[in-house]
């Protein structure tokens, strides 16, 4: 098998761990086929950029086409978020190294759906409730997840990758409104593939249930090993700014 331009920080970055100008009025306007409005069967969201980032898009095509191995089946992400610095300053052929990175993604099954604030109050209790069925069932997520990565890769770019989970810390429900709930994790990552990339390393990252407009949103927040807290407050200005674009107060 040949070696893929690939960075290894890079590589975990889409494992599910189970993720403009402003008006007066708060609410965000975009265009209707800005890349940061998404649809969600007839529902229409606007998704503002977080500080710093920029939606990803097929004009970085390696890397856009890379990411969709990294979405868990069960899900479907609607749009993905990288540095800013990073555009236009990446060669065609090569996913540049980068840890930070935001992800907004649906479960399938959701998709055309509407939720009822009832519903999505049981689905966090079931989690808050249930907090080692839902660390075993997540567990079991992220290895179904790394073998279909490997498998992706490996079709996709002829690359062997050899990735494998060492560990995962699922850590305890640190923020819940009536809108959202937020968790962390850390996640052990070895790798030793053909191109001489080897492991351990780790990711740090906030995943994020939003109720909004009837949907779920699963928002995710990755970043390396010592940036966890960052995670944390990056998630929740995030949460707010989309909570603002979309006017959600008289849901």
């Amino acid at each position: 098998m040949k070696a893929l331009a690939v960075k290894v920080p890079l590589l975990a970055l889409g494992l599910i761990v189970l993720s403009v100008s402003v008006a007066k009025s708060g609410e965000v306007l975009a265009p209707a086929n800005s890349p940061n409005v998404i649809a969600i069967g007839d529902t229409s969201l606007v998704i503002p950029s977080p500080r710093g980032f920029v939606p990803l898009t097929p004009k970085m095509p390696l890397l856009y086409e890379l990411q969709e191995v990294f979405v868990a089946a069960e899900n479907e992400e609607l749009i993905a978020f990288i540095p800013s610095k990073l555009v236009n300053k990446t060669p065609s052929d090569e996913a540049p190294a980068y840890q930070r990175r935001f992800s907004v993604q649906v479960y399938r099954l959701f998709r055309n759906r509407k939720i009822s604030p009832a519903v999505f109050g049981s689905l966090k209790s079931l989690i808050t409730d249930n907090s080692e069925q839902f660390r075993q069932k997540h567990q079991g997520l992220v290895l179904k997840a790394i073998d279909a990565i490997n498998k992706g890769v490996s079709e996709q770019h002829d690359v062997d990758l050899a990735l494998s989970a060492a560990n995962l810390v699922i850590m305890p429900v640190h923020q819940e409104t009536g809108l959202s709930l937020s968790y962390s994790h850390l996640v052990t990552y070895d790798i030793d593939d053909v191109a001489g990339m080897s492991g351990p390393f780790v990711v740090a990252g906030t995943s994020n249930l939003l109720h909004i407009k009837g949907k779920i949103l699963l928002i995710y927040c990755y970043a390396e090993a010592s940036g966890l807290q960052w995670s944390r407050q990056a998630s929740q200005e995030w949460l707010a700014q989309i909570i603002s674009a979309n006017t959600v107060a008289t849901q």
